[in-house]
């Protein structure tokens, strides 16, 4: 099993400043060698394993604004977005905040089930140039494996 999941996020930099809002306008992918619902979509649900490494990389398609990770948290077991979080992530000393690139190590003990998370860029400066996303998702594997054994389970009986 791979120690790291790099997430690549694309940012439409003018369409969401325009709109002032990333949905639709960011598309993510990651390279995790299970299966990863929502490649391309901002409804990302990367499956992972405790102890991996989770490592978020932004680009902006247009090249004239900057785009970068002001912050990532993690919304409680409720879903609401509140500054305690489910799932705790330590972030790796050597990827610098407000850059486009932030990691963490995922916690070795993980309830399982789906922990959503919220990605907020600052694209260019000014007082609109911050937008924040909350519909991507980590999910332990053994909840997926659960998930779906349900459901297969489930359409067979």
């Amino acid at each position: 099993m791979q120690n790291q999941i790099h997430i690549n996020i694309a940012v439409d930099v003018i369409k969401a400043l325009s709109e002032q809002q990333l949905e639709n306008n960011i598309y993510m992918m990651d390279d995790s060698i299970l299966e990863s619902s929502g490649q391309g979509t901002e409804r990302l649900c990367t499956l992972c394993k405790p102890g991996q490494t989770i490592r978020w990389t932004v680009y902006a398609l247009d090249l004239q604004t900057p785009v970068v990770i002001r912050n990532i948290s993690f919304a409680t077991l409720s879903g609401k977005p509140e500054h305690k979080t489910a799932l705790s992530m330590s972030c790796l000393e050597e990827a610098n905040p407000d850059s486009n690139e932030w990691a963490g190590v995922l916690p070795l003990i993980m309830e399982g089930h789906k922990y959503k998370y919220h990605i907020e860029l600052q694209m260019g400066k000014g007082r609109h140039s911050c937008l924040i996303i909350d519909t991507p998702s980590l999910m332990y594997i053994n909840s997926y494996l659960e998930e779906k054994d349900r459901l297969f389970n489930g359409k067979n009986k």
